[in-house]
């Protein structure tokens, strides 16, 4: 699993309230960031049962994050404890297609819309290419790294 997340542009960290939910969120941080301290991490608090408890746990795991790893990750937000997710689990079916006015689909809509926003918007600099050729925009995601690691062997 790490190697996966270490060739990811991004890893989001999904937790609960729970103790040994944020303990466990916790250790596999701590892991991923002994293999590589330039990881981009973002934390995500599920299930909550009010923004205030979700904004209390983002800020406490993050604060011990920052205190004993010296990371500082970026909070992506706290999503709700829906009864639209338990009736599309029992649907079988996505709560995105299959709850798509629920408030649990609005903010994942949210989240999904601002993340890809500033991915275009990292994308759409104007950068150097490893030619040289200024005004091309550098492919450095995963897929590109990759691709590259080919033309270059």
């Amino acid at each position: 699993m790490s190697s996966f997340v270490q060739a990811a542009d991004e890893t989001i960290v999904i937790t609960t309230p729970e103790p040994h939910a944020i303990t466990d969120a916790y250790a596999i941080i701590k892991v991923l960031l002994e293999e590589n301290k330039k990881l981009k991490l973002k934390l995500m608090i599920n299930k909550c049962e009010s923004t205030f408890e979700g904004n209390a746990v983002m800020k406490r795991l993050s604060r011990v994050v920052h205190d004993f790893l010296s990371y500082n990750n970026k909070p992506l937000g706290c999503m709700l404890e829906s009864k639209a997710v338990s009736r599309s689990i029992r649907q079988q079916a996505p709560f995105m297609t299959s709850q798509p006015n629920s408030d649990v689909t609005k903010f994942m809509r949210s989240v999904a819309e601002a993340e890809e926003m500033k991915t275009l918007s990292y994308h759409a600099t104007d950068e150097e290419d490893e030619e040289g050729n200024e005004g091309a925009l550098k492919n450095t995601s995963f897929v590109g790294r990759f691709m590259r690691l080919f033309r270059t062997a």
